[in-house]
């Protein structure tokens, strides 16, 4: 008998249920959404608001340990890692000081990250989005609305798992 699942009303693929975890066709069921391949940059074109980033990040930033850091995470980190470069003093070691400013500089690069979907989203969808994942979601207030960008390419939203846990089954 085959174990099924659901998140949010959206049943979970047998792979997810295998992983542990929702996969993105059940995420994409639940926050729905209309696909919209140009949304983004119409609007900026037509001056039609600004688009924030709600949730996620659209950059990535590497550390020189090749650890990978958000836009935001990257933000505390420089900071964190100035402060300690502008209150080193001569008893601090000249190779940490050395390796602090280098990690400062590899993470003020970013690599953007590749959005290959843009759906117009509703309040509830973003909601979803916004508490559950770590998935990139961008609001546009002169518009209200909210864009979900879609990162993922070429498989099948059944075998690609997101970072949502499924719970543990619970016995009949």
């Amino acid at each position: 008998m085959e174990d099924k699942r659901y998140y949010r009303c959206s049943e979970v693929s047998s792979y997810g249920v295998k992983m542990g975890f929702v996969d993105m066709r059940a995420l994409g069921e639940a926050v729905g959404g209309v696909l919209n391949l140009n949304i983004v940059r119409r609007t900026e074109e037509e001056g039609l608001g600004h688009w924030e980033v709600e949730n996620g990040t659209l950059n990535w930033h590497y550390d020189c340990e090749n650890n990978q850091y958000s836009d935001e995470e990257a933000a505390a980190r420089i900071k964190e890692l100035t402060e300690l470069v502008e209150d080193a003093d001569e008893d601090t070691d000249p190779e940490e000081l050395e390796a602090w400013k280098a990690d400062i500089e590899s993470l003020e690069d970013d690599d953007p990250r590749d959005i290959y979907q843009y759906y117009i989203i509703s309040d509830y969808g973003a909601h979803i989005l916004i508490k559950d994942t770590d998935e990139i979601v961008l609001y546009n207030e002169d518009l209200d609305m909210y864009v979900w960008c879609v990162t993922v390419f070429g498989t099948p939203w059944a075998g690609e798992l997101t970072n949502i846990p499924l719970p543990p089954k619970r016995a009949a």
